[in-house]
């Protein structure tokens, strides 16, 4: 059995702005970027399973405070693994990445989680990190 892989390396703008904080129409604007992105490599390529870099849709920004970061982070399941797994439906592929999680039993902390949103448009995989590169964790 052949099966493809494609690693994608997004260009992606911050979903934070220096002195305003979070963004959604920047986060929003990510996710549509990506979208448009892995429909074309899903038609050049065939592969099945896309692997998203690190901060794959909120994006990366020095000097963030954490009530920035707290205020990016989604739930998941949620509206943005729904939305990536309309894709991953529509595509029938597998999509791998990241978002900052908000878990409801870590109140006022969050996680960059990793995902995995099957071709059935189910989250079938995450992976919290628990290291802290912006205090994420305290």
């Amino acid at each position: 059995m052949k099966y493809s892989a494609t690693a994608v390396q997004l260009a992606l703008r911050s979903s934070f702005v220096a002195g305003h904080g979070f963004d959604p129409a920047r986060f929003a604007a990510n996710f549509e970027h990506t979208e448009t992105l892995l429909r074309r490599l899903a038609a050049e390529t065939g592969s099945r399973l896309f692997l998203l870099p690190e901060f794959s849709f909120h994006g990366w920004a020095m000097g963030v405070p954490l009530a920035d970061w707290k205020a990016a982070a989604v739930r998941m399941p949620g509206p943005e693994t729904e939305r990536i797994g309309r894709l991953a439906r529509e595509l029938d592929v597998y999509i791998a990445g990241t978002l900052f999680e908000a878990i409801p039993e870590f109140p006022g902390r969050h996680f960059l989680t990793g995902f995995v949103i099957s071709p059935a448009g189910e989250l079938v995989l995450r992976y919290r990190k628990l290291y802290a590169f912006s205090a994420k964790t305290r």
